[in-house]
């Protein structure tokens, strides 16, 4: 037989009230629906549960031996749902999210401790790399969420537009190209360049940008602080995204902001398509969605810096 966790209140009410008039009231049930609900669950048992006499009510000898089951089957089961309507109602569960370091540097950091502010109750965990590995770990299901910038649309992935990220040109203090009244894609391409590399959304950005020119690349790396500390020793330039613009404050260093056409990245929060999220992970999609203001406005505030 199938046996509910009703019919578990219903039995251990009755073990704990010896009354079958206060075991009903506690379970919110006429006595007669009452007494229905024990002779089905005795049925379906094929025992007997309880002696009835017109004083008293006690638990019989496969009574006390199903009491002890049911009571430890009574609790996994109310924790159990506890667990889960905890889920539901965000008070519990876990996101993973992966998104741009130049975003996790910057913006993220903010957005997430509001985040937590709201959900206390909900963990997360941030990967932060390139471009394309940000998309291969939404893709595979290894991520519930991805911030990134795209140079195409995809069929497979949910795009939802939050923000534009300008570039910069990052250079040493007192370089002619600062006081220059317009940098053009010929005037950049005369210099050498310290870049990401071709996985990045930064310099895929770039090269379409300046193209049918190439850049003279002299050196490709992996971080943002790799590139301010070899352009601080004047080993090249580089243009780098404005919300990745924090790691290059520093002595030696100044930076522009770049006015080519098309030399703009696109931010976009990313789930798949045809998935549905958790509820945690909806929680933080919600958020994450409504803090966009803030992300174009540190990205202007980055322009006018």
């Amino acid at each position: 037989m199938d046996i509910s966790q009703r019919d578990l209140q219903v039995f251990l009410a009755l073990a704990e009230e010896k009354s079958f008039t206060r075991a009903a009231a506690k379970c919110h049930l006429s006595q007669s629906a009452f007494s229905s609900r024990i002779r089905l669950l005795e049925t379906g048992l094929g025992t007997t549960l309880f002696d009835r006499t017109t004083r008293s009510v006690e638990l019989t000898n496969d009574g006390r031996l199903f009491e002890i089951s049911a009571q430890q089957l009574y609790k996994e089961f109310s924790e159990i749902l506890e667990n889960f309507q905890d889920h539901a109602a965000r008070r519990k569960g876990s996101v993973k999210i992966a998104t741009l370091p130049s975003l996790c540097s910057s913006w993220l950091p903010t957005v997430l401790a509001n985040f937590r502010a709201s959900y206390p109750g909900i963990e997360f965990m941030v990967i932060d790399d390139l471009s394309e590995i940000c998309l291969e770990l939404l893709r595979s299901g290894q991520v519930d969420l991805a911030i990134n910038s795209m140079m195409s649309t995809v069929d497979d992935l949910q795009a939802t537009p939050i923000g534009t990220d300008q570039f910069h040109l990052v250079c040493p203090t007192g370089h002619p190209l600062l006081k220059a009244r317009h940098i053009s894609a010929e005037e950049l391409v005369k210099h050498p360049f310290i870049l990401q590399s071709r996985r990045s959304s930064v310099r895929q950005h770039i090269e379409f940008a300046v193209r049918p020119l190439t850049l003279r690349t002299s050196m490709e790396v992996h971080y943002m602080a790799t590139i301010a500390g070899m352009v601080g020793a004047g080993l090249g330039l580089s243009i780098v995204p404005g919300l990745s613009l924090g790691q290059f404050k520093r002595p030696g260093l100044a930076s522009r902001l770049l006015k080519l056409p098309h030399l703009a990245r696109p931010i976009h929060l990313l789930k798949r398509r045809g998935y549905s999220l958790s509820a945690a992970a909806s929680a933080l999609f919600d958020h994450i969605a409504h803090e966009k203001s803030s992300l174009v406005t540190l990205a202007r505030q980055f322009e006018r810096d």
